[in-house]
Formats: C-alpha cells, structure tokens, sequence
C-alpha cells in the first residue's frame, strides 16, 4: 500500500473486508452526518493466511482505511490480522 493516495472510502472498505472476517473495520461520522459502522462480512473473506501491510508517507486514503483497519482488527484470537511495517505516513482521515 506504499504511495497509494487515490480511491474512496469504500474502495478502502472492500480491500480490509478481502482478508477480515468478522468485526468493525472502520466508521464514517460528521458533523451533519449519521454514523456509519461498516462491519466485516464473512462472506467476502478471501483468505486467513498472515499479511504484512506496508505503508510510507505516500500512504493516504482508501490504503490508508484499508491498512488501519487490517492493523486494528483483533478477533477472538487476541492476535492483530496483520503486521505494519511502515515509515511514517501523512493521515487525512481517522480510521
């Protein structure tokens, strides 16, 4: 996911639900917004092998969602679906 910078939330969003399998990958809320959970589906789960996510400055956006929400996810295991390894990126969004 290094110096990726374009796509929309939701690209984001589908890319984490290809490797989670349960759980809230990530919320969307605002000022004149409701808030929007979008919880992991089974069903699109590709694969439960270990990744690596690789992130750098470049990182922003959907890889960014993506990334966090890979990062973050602790299912009943205890145990991150994924391990970063990064430089540091430039967020634009909290995920």
């Amino acid at each position: 996911m290094r110096n990726c910078s374009i796509g929309s939330p939701e690209d984001g969003v589908a890319v984490a639900n290809m490797f989670l399998g349960t759980g809230l990958m990530t919320y969307v809320s605002g000022q004149k917004t409701a808030k929007q959970d979008f919880v992991a589906d089974p069903a699109k789960q590709l694969t439960k092998l270990p990744l690596v996510v690789i992130t750098n400055r470049g990182t922003s956006g959907a890889a960014e969602i993506a990334a966090t929400a890979l990062v973050e996810n602790k299912p009943r295991r205890r145990r991150r679906r994924a391990d970063l390894r990064r430089r540091r990126s430039a967020p634009r969004c909290d995920a």
